[in-house]
């Protein structure tokens, strides 16, 4: 797969149901280059918990003036097209877009087709690892990057994230590339489920 969108959000919790989306980051990716990103805070309606705070660095005064899910997400969809998706457990992302997106009627699944990779699945799959969190994985392929603004260039931050998926992605297509699983993209399936926890190495809002 080398046409695709990295995508990462963060949120207020890990319910798709409860929780509401505060960032969404994305990179548009045509044969392997990064073409265009998307960045948006989101305002959500009740306050941000204090531990989301601490993790992410994104305050109440950060998203106070900013644009809330609907039309932020209305930007986004039309951004993104059919284009696959992926994710460092994307299934969290994707049941988040969805379940924000189908009350307005926003189908983040394009009619059931939208197809997707998950670098966590494939952590999964094909290493083994003590933890898959995409800060172990960045470390463990030994991909380093410039950092060039310390309070948004950082892990858990959305556009940061996606990134660092992106470039995990093109860690496991050098090494694993006659694995079936690293260049097909599957369909993604927008399961009410997919927004909670399922291991513990998933909690990383990543």
């Amino acid at each position: 797969m080398d046409t695709y969108i990295a995508l990462d959000l963060e949120t207020t919790g890990y319910s798709a149901e409860s929780s509401e989306i505060i960032e969404i980051g994305a990179w548009k990716v045509e044969k392997g280059v990064v073409v265009d990103k998307f960045h948006s805070f989101v305002r959500p309606i009740l306050y941000i918990p204090r531990h989301i705070q601490e993790l992410t660095g994104i305050t109440d005064e950060d998203v106070k003036d900013c644009e809330t899910v609907v039309p932020v997400l209305l930007e986004f969809y039309d951004w993104c097209g059919n284009y696959p998706f992926l994710g460092h457990n994307i299934k969290f992302d994707y049941g988040f877009l969805c379940a924000k997106g189908n009350p307005v009627g926003l189908d983040f699944t394009v009619r059931g087709t939208r197809e997707g990779i998950d670098t966590l699945k494939l952590c999964r799959e094909l290493l083994n690892l003590h933890s898959n969190k995409l800060e172990d994985i960045v470390n463990f392929f030994g991909i380093s990057i410039e950092i060039k603004d310390s309070s948004t260039d950082k892990f858990h931050r959305a556009l940061y994230d996606a990134y660092m998926t992106k470039l995990v992605y093109d860690r496991f297509s050098l090494v694993y590339s006659s694995i079936i699983s690293v260049n097909s993209p599957e369909r993604l399936s927008d399961n009410a489920g997919y927004g909670k926890v399922v291991n513990n190495d998933t909690l990383s809002f990543s």
